[in-house]
């Protein structure tokens, strides 16, 4: 199963559009905050798909969740745009509350850098922005039999 994650947008919907097309296969599309409307915008262009989001700070009117746990694929994962974390000063409270609900992957935005990581059987990984301004970036995972892959693609 591929999932294809966002975040960080900020009114740059094309970027979305263009990595969704890019990833046909990709039937899960993950939002992570800070671009409600250019989700709204891609949810339009593509009913097909399976959107899930969290909001983010510059999210205001979102009705949408800071944290949200997710099962794909017999692996849990958490979402979490991540300033309620306060990841722009470490991972460690985001780590710790994805640890602690159980999960094998945590995602976050926020700080708009691109990474993934393992870290004591927690895969990790920030998309970066998918803003051209920004690190112009999104993350496909790969959940597999033989676990989760995660990757950094650059649009």
């Amino acid at each position: 199963m591929r999932l294809l994650v966002f975040s960080d947008s900020h009114r740059d919907k094309n970027s979305m559009l263009e990595a969704i097309q890019a990833q046909p296969s990709a039937r899960t599309i993950l939002f992570l905050g800070d671009g409600m409307g250019d989700l709204e915008y891609a949810q339009l262009q593509f009913p097909e798909k399976d959107f899930y989001a969290v909001s983010g700070n510059c999210d205001l009117a979102s009705m949408e969740p800071l944290t949200r746990l997710l099962a794909f694929g017999g692996k849990r994962i958490m979402m979490t745009h991540g300033h309620e974390y306060h990841v722009k000063f470490g991972r460690r409270e985001a780590e710790y509350t994805a640890r602690r609900n159980g999960c094998d992957l945590l995602l976050f935005g926020h700080t708009h850098q691109p990474f993934t990581d393992y870290a004591d059987g927690l895969y990790i990984m920030n998309p970066g922005s998918a803003n051209r301004g920004n690190s112009h970036t999104y993350g496909v995972v790969d959940l597999v039999n033989g676990g989760i892959f995660c990757n950094i693609v650059k649009l």
